[in-house]
């Protein structure tokens, strides 16, 4: 193993004595024949501004401050279902329709109201007359309208709860319409026909979602190396996969402040761009069907 340390340089490796030098021209010169100068002028060089870019990866989201959740104030089970995942409402069209027992027992406290109010208001106008032909004393009346005061105010709570539920007090019905508060897309559903809902079983109490897409979020994941290249206003222009050749136009409106620790191998903090205005450009020029 050790026979290669013992070998001797018998020098045939060693540089010639008289080594030749060969000339090679500069890389960075050309030589034009004479003739051809005319067709290479010299002019000055100038300036021009060029604004960096910046490229990141985007992911469209819709505005939280547009979305609302659709919730059943009555715990019941689902009967019907107007609308489903992805569809377009308007406000004030149904939704679904639920069964509860929460309606029976309002309208029970509702009827039960309706009659101690009476009741209270007979009595109170039976102790003014009273009083008048001097057969009992004032504090006797006083007592008799704050129990009609108590009672037209338990009246009023009933009716409140009815409303809340969706209930019609001249028209009660077991069955509570649910409708669509806004105008929009459905962008969650978490119901189907026979289901539970209310927001106190234990499933999701949102039934579905709408959202008002006439304005949506472009949220980017920018590198924090690349941070200080962004400022608030700058315009962002982004590009869909679906539409390449219809580029959309928004302006930063926010950065944000935290740090994702999960975005190896350097942290990245997410940019909201609103693509509103772009969006009103595309409604200038239908992206294609």
């Amino acid at each position: 193993m050790l026979s290669g340390c013992k070998s001797k340089d018998n020098g045939e490796t060693a540089p010639p004595a008289n080594p030749q030098v060969i000339a090679v021209n500069d890389m960075n010169l050309i030589t034009i024949d004479k003739n051809d100068v005319a067709k290479f002028p010299i002019v000055s060089a100038g300036q021009i501004d060029s604004a960096s870019e910046l490229t990141a990866t985007g992911t469209v989201f819709p505005d939280i401050s547009r979305e609302v959740p659709i919730i059943s104030l009555a715990n019941g089970r689902v009967v019907d279902i107007k609308t489903r995942l992805d569809d377009n409402v308007k406000k004030g069209q149904l939704l679904f329709r639920v069964q509860s027992a929460d309606v029976s027992t309002a309208f029970d406290a509702y009827l039960k109201a309706v009659n101690d109010e009476q009741l209270a208001n007979k009595a109170y106008l039976r102790a003014v007359d009273l009083l008048q032909h001097g057969a009992i004393a004032q504090a006797m009346v006083e007592q008799a309208e704050d129990a009609e005061k108590d009672a037209k105010a338990d009246l009023a709570a009933a009716e409140q709860l009815l409303t809340v539920l969706g209930v019609d007090k001249d028209h009660p019905s077991t069955v509570v319409d649910v409708y669509a508060p806004i105008s929009g897309v459905i962008i969650g559903q978490n119901v189907t026909n026979a289901a539970a809902a209310g927001v106190t079983l234990s499933g999701s109490a949102t039934a579905f979602t709408i959202a008002d897409l006439s304005t949506v979020w472009i949220l980017c994941d920018v590198y924090e190396n690349d941070i200080p290249k962004i400022k608030l206003g700058q315009e962002a222009r982004f590009i869909l996969n679906a539409y390449p050749d219809h580029p959309l136009i928004g302006h930063i409106s926010d950065i944000g402040p935290v740090l994702d620790p999960c975005a190896p191998p350097r942290s990245a903090s997410r940019l909201r761009i609103p693509a509103s205005s772009s969006l009103a450009c595309s409604a200038q020029q239908p992206l294609p069907a």
